[in-house]
């Protein structure tokens, strides 16, 4: 088998930020207080050049880690998810940065969960990519985000279709207002 290229993290804790083992969680037990729903998901936090993810092992163990952006990347990390039994992930919605990643993860058949960051983002604590991620998969695990709406694949390529369509007609619209005005100069 191929080496991955997810970097693995210890585990932090979030209040005082120490290092400690992989905590077990089950189905049921009380995770900060809350009931544990959904056992084995995933928490990402979507940036330009780095995923910081969190997520559930077959095992039950919670794991951190990180891993880059490009197709290899996301590819490796969605194997490590079918490998791990991850049935479901939640990501913030950043730009497009989660597009890639959303596909892969829906072709590979894991539910995937994209959400609002505004919806956990109301903490006090200093802002990282790792708070982030165990924030997502602490509250999808718990069942607490509600899905964005995500057009079927149609009708996401149909859009792209249509965008791009808009472009290359305002694009011509311009050149053809452009060499009109270079004519008039010219007589």
């Amino acid at each position: 088998m191929q080496s991955r290229s997810v970097t693995f993290v210890p585990l932090l804790n979030f209040n005082n930020l120490k290092r400690k083992d992989p905590e077990k969680i089950s189905k049921g037990e009380k995770l900060s207080g809350l009931p544990v729903v959904n056992e084995h998901v995933a928490g990402i936090d979507v940036g330009s050049m780095l995923l910081a993810v969190t997520y559930t092992n077959k095992s039950g163990f919670k794991c951190f880690c990180m891993t880059g952006c490009f197709t290899r990347d996301l590819e490796e990390l969605v194997e490590l998810f079918v490998d791990e039994g991850i049935t479901d992930a939640a990501m913030e919605a950043t730009g497009v940065y989660w597009i890639a990643l959303y596909q892969l993860l829906e072709k590979a058949g894991i539910n995937v969960l994209l959400i609002n960051p505004s919806h956990y983002k109301k903490t006090d604590e200093p802002k990282t990519d790792e708070r982030d991620s165990r924030w997502i998969h602490l509250y999808h695990s718990c069942g607490i985000f509600r899905k964005s709406h995500i057009a079927g694949e149609l009708y996401r390529d149909l859009r792209d279709y249509v965008s791009e369509r808009d472009k290359i007609q305002t694009a011509k619209s311009e050149t053809l207002t452009h060499m009109q005005t270079l004519f008039a100069k010219m007589n």
